[in-house]
């Protein structure tokens, strides 16, 4: 007899079962579970499910961003659960079955959707993806992040999709049965806009041209039936008549002008509105191994033929690597540039564990490093090339308070003051970890903020890597070589995020910090963000030269530019003293961030230091 068995339903309504055969199941993320769910709202260790010497089954949370959920109850603790009882983990469903209906867990096909149903609002199928599948999730996030930026602009006619993109969404809106398991209200609406946008525009047009070609007609006729000669002529050349032929002459001129202005009207939109060509602009790709054209015009949503005619590039020829293409881009979509690492690699690595480590392809890690054999050997150092993706901000969620102390308190100045009963700065590793517990000491400000924060950037957006949190005060605050600052419970210093797959757990423990190549760009102005929003934070000082990649990140994840403005000091210099994020000469593998004062601290200043230092 068949034995028990988990069923699993994804958010586009795939199924399959597995067998539930030992006595637990790991679910989770990361390559290392027994079940491995990797898109939709997973943790790395999500869940583990469990069967005690009874046959009785339970589940527990194993510290998941998400939650289990039964109902609309959340797991906490070793929580029992009988056959039929249906676990919501991320975006799946997950169904304990008995011997007796595993039997028809077998079957496999087409099952009602459950995203919807549950109002998880994510999207991913049950394990790795395909190719085509990748391209449909970039096609969604990037429809959402154009459907937002319209419905922000007040729906302009000008911010409609066109050509490519239309075509696309409309395609994957009528494969989908029911379009909210592929997109939002919001999302289908601006496909419908743009789909009517598009109907009407060549209607304008065709009207446009035929009204210019009745104006031509008629001009003809006139030129071929009037009299151009005599004093007539002069008459209307010197302007002193009103005759006939000045007034026919006005009326076709006015027909010309009216169809010109019918074939370029945009709904929603003024005239004055910049038409959308105006946000091209001209980048320059670097060729990276075993990349071809294809795949770059793929990288950048560019016909091949466009990008073979900008460069004077054979589609089917091979690319130097290391040689630049040009590329018309739009600003507010195109990717960032690869990021290239070196990565050493760990026993019993493989290039299959290395694939689902960083996402990237087995034959592409290969062609990166053609000077490895099959076999990969410990300590052995690869060259991988990563490409950075923007993170998806989530709605509705709920942050967790934190309770500290209220007698921690910060005295003087960053460079010169002292703590009076600091705090240490708790343990959770749920969240971040921390570096060395001993110079981690603050005040009861920074205590509250900085947890606050690190959680609503956690519960805000899907990052799976590590925060880690590193120097903050002595016990008792003052003078802590090597820096000039963090003497009075204010500071702290907080590793770069970095990209899937570069953090290792010994990392801390050799002081193996990010660099820049490494670092998570997009993660890094998500924690921008949620410090900003506390409203308690004085500054944070990063290099003036890695500004631009946070810059350039923060425009891919729809940042305004007033917010730019706010938050940035690139691109007007490494002077700007005025927004969050500020230069500071060696921070290149960490950001330094300064809390504001406490209402309880005391001789405390939120005046803007103009030689921050460390």
């Amino acid at each position: 007899m068949q034995g028990p068995s988990i069923k699993i339903i994804a958010s586009d309504g795939s199924a399959r079962s597995v067998p539930f055969a030992g006595v637990q199941l790991s679910v989770g993320r990361s390559a290392d579970n027994d079940l491995v769910l990797e898109e939709g709202g997973v943790s790395s260790r999500h869940c583990l499910i469990s069967r005690d010497p009874t046959g009785a089954f339970f589940v527990q949370d194993s510290g998941s961003t998400n939650g289990t959920w039964i109902g609309e109850q959340r797991v906490t603790g070793a929580t029992r659960i009988q056959p039929g009882t249906k676990l919501v983990v991320g975006s799946y469903l997950l169904t304990l079955e008995s011997a007796a209906r595993s039997s028809l867990a077998g079957l496999t096909g087409p099952r009602p959707a459950v995203g919807a149903g549950l109002g998880l609002g994510v999207r991913g199928p049950l394990l790795r993806k395909s190719e085509s599948e990748h391209a449909r999730r970039r096609l969604l996030d990037r429809i959402a992040r154009y459907a937002q930026e319209w419905d922000e602009a007040g729906r302009p006619g000008r911010l409609l999709l066109r050509g490519r993109n239309l075509r696309g969404a409309l395609d994957l809106l009528h494969q989908v049965g029911d379009p909210d398991l592929a997109f939002g209200d919001l999302e289908e609406s601006f496909i419908r806009a743009s789909a009517e946008g598009q109907t009407r525009g060549r209607l304008l047009k065709r009207v446009g041209l035929i009204a210019g070609g009745v104006a031509f007609v008629g001009l003809l006729a006139f030129a071929l039936t009037r009299d151009w000669g005599g004093d007539e002529a002069d008459e209307v050349a010197s302007g002193e008549g009103e005759g006939e032929g000045e007034g026919e002459g006005g009326e076709h001129g006015g027909a010309i002008e009216q169809a010109d202005e019918v074939a370029l009207v945009d709904d929603n939109s003024s005239s004055s509105s910049p038409p959308l060509d105006t946000r091209k602009e001209w980048i320059e790709h670097q060729v990276i191994p075993a990349e071809s054209l294809e795949e770059i015009a793929l990288r950048y949503d560019v016909p091949i033929d466009k990008l073979s005619r900008w460069n004077g590039v054979g589609e089917g020829e091979a690319l130097e690597v290391g040689s630049t293409l040009r590329v018309e881009v739009d600003p507010l979509t195109a990717p960032l540039p690869y990021q290239n690492i070196t990565y050493r690699t760990e026993k019993r690595e493989s290039w299959s564990s290395l694939s689902k480590r960083f996402d990237v392809p087995v034959d592409k890690l290969r062609a990166y490093n053609p000077e490895v054999g099959d076999t990969l050997k410990a300590k052995a150092e690869l060259s991988i090339w990563i490409s950075p993706k923007p993170l998806t901000r989530k709605r509705d969620v709920q942050i967790p308070e934190f309770t500290v102390r209220a007698d921690a308190i910060s005295v003087g100045a960053p460079k010169g003051g002292k703590v009076i009963n600091a705090i240490q700065f708790p343990e959770n590793d749920d969240l971040y970890k921390r570096r060395y517990p001993n110079i981690m000491w603050c005040g009861s400000h920074m205590a509250k903020h900085l947890q606050e924060a690190i959680a609503s950037f956690r519960y805000t957006y899907e990052f799976e890597g590590e925060i880690v949190v590193a120097d903050m005060s002595k016990r008792n605050g003052g003078p802590f070589k090597p820096h000039k600052s963090h003497q009075s419970g204010r500071d702290v210093d907080i590793w770069l995020p970095s990209l899937k797959g570069v953090y290792k757990k010994n990392n801390m423990q050799r002081d193996i910090r990010p660099g820049p190549e490494e670092a998570d760009w997009f993660a890094l102005y998500g924690f921008l963000k949620a410090l900003h929003e506390s409203g308690e934070v004085q500054a944070v000082f990063l290099a003036y030269e890695l500004h631009d990649r946070v810059y350039k990140a923060a425009k891919l994840m729809g940042a305004s530019d007033e917010e730019l403005e706010e938050m940035i000091a690139y691109p007007r210099g490494a002077h700007v003293r005025s927004t969050l994020l500020q230069h500071s000469p060696g921070h290149t593998h960490h950001v330094h961030v300064r809390f504001r004062c406490g209402p309880q601290d005391q001789d405390c200043s939120n005046v803007a230091d103009h030689d921050p230092g460390d």
